[in-house]
C-alpha cells in the first residue's frame, strides 16, 4: 500500500464482507483493493479534483460514497 496514491492516504474503509477496502486521499483518487490478493488495486478511480476526505462503502456493500474538498460528493458502484 505504500506506493498506492501519489500523495497521503486520508481514509480507508473494508468493504461489509472484508474482501475489499477503499483507500483515497490527497491525489483525489479512490483506490480499491482486493484483500485476497495483497499485492495491488483493482480499480483505480479518478474520483474528485481535490483531496477525498471520506469515502465509506454501504451496508450491503453494493454502492461507496464518496466526498471532497472540491465540494461534491459522490455515489459509486461497487461492483
Amino acid at each position: 500500500f505504500a506506493n498506492a496514491h501519489a500523495k497521503r492516504i486520508l481514509t480507508a474503509d473494508f468493504s461489509p464482507n472484508g474482501f475489499h477496502l477503499a483507500s483515497a486521499g490527497d491525489d483525489g483518487t479512490i483506490k480499491i483493493w482486493d484483500l485476497r490478493r495483497r499485492k495491488q488495486s483493482v480499480a483505480g478511480i479518478p474520483a474528485h479534483s481535490q483531496l477525498v476526505s471520506k469515502v465509506c462503502f454501504d451496508a450491503k456493500g453494493e454502492y461507496m460514497v464518496s466526498s471532497s474538498f472540491d465540494g461534491t460528493a459522490k455515489v459509486w458502484s461497487a461492483r
